[in-house]
């Protein structure tokens, strides 16, 4: 039997075998695990899903992100963790911090123009998500917007960097006798991102800072501790200055 009629014979069978792989495709896709992305595991809700009106429980370990569904505005209550709301729009790399949240009162987040909203935790975090029908104040959100915002006006990396601390220990920190603590770690990418300049630069001024005590890694606690002098510096100053070293 020549080429050409092994080819025919087999021909049926082939078009026998097409809807079968596409449907082995298509339960192999919808039972994939999540894979690993930016050392973060991503949990979504299915966008074609009615807008969520019960508040479930939602429980993240640290770095895991919540990708949140396409209600206009939502209501957060955080019972425990720390959790960073962040945006994608449409352009590359467009992960941008909006503003962090703690345990405390529901927060109204409107959801900005063009932006898909996610949740990550900063630490283990639980929390509960729905759309927000009271018409609430997003006072929250745009307080943050405007921390952040004047956090970004200091001219210099360095004024920057001992800003953001300093707003992120007041809101979320711990007074010690000689020190304060932050409950959590950020990586230097998302420093950067949230100063707006490169991650050399903030790994040059953490570097800084860590050979001049004022700033110390606590492993066990999975904590930052920064200086008492750090924290009575006033980074407007220092710009005045041209250096605070």
């Amino acid at each position: 039997m020549d080429g050409q009629q092994q080819l025919k014979q087999l021909t049926p069978r082939i078009d026998q075998l097409i809807p079968e792989i596409r449907s082995f495709a298509t339960r192999a896709s919808s039972t994939r695990k999540p894979r690993l992305t930016d050392s973060r595991i991503i949990r979504e809700i299915e966008t074609k899903a009615p807008p969520v009106v019960g508040a479930e429980t939602i429980k993240l370990q640290e770095k895991e992100v919540f990708n949140a569904n396409q209600s206009q505005t939502l209501e957060l209550t955080i019972k425990s963790g720390v959790l960073r709301a962040g945006g994608n729009f449409d352009f590359d790399n467009s992960d941008v911090t909006l503003a962090l949240f703690s345990a405390g009162s529901p927060v109204a987040i409107k959801v900005p123009t063009g932006c898909t909203l996610h949740f990550e935790a900063l630490i283990e975090s639980c929390f509960t998500l729905k759309e927000d029908t009271d018409d609430r104040s997003t006072e929250g959100l745009s307080q943050w917007l405007i921390n952040l915002h004047l956090v970004r006006q200091l001219i210099g990396a360095e004024a920057r960097l001992i800003a953001l601390f300093q707003l992120l220990v007041e809101e979320f920190g711990f007074r010690h006798k000689e020190t304060y603590s932050l409950p959590f770690w950020l990586s230097h990418a998302r420093l950067a991102e949230m100063i707006s300049t490169s991650r050399g630069t903030v790994t040059r001024q953490i570097t800084y800072l860590r050979k001049s005590k004022d700033l110390a890694i606590d492993s066990e606690q999975g904590s930052l501790i920064i200086s008492s002098r750090l924290m009575e510096l006033r980074p407007n100053e220092l710009e005045l200055q041209g250096s605070w070293k």
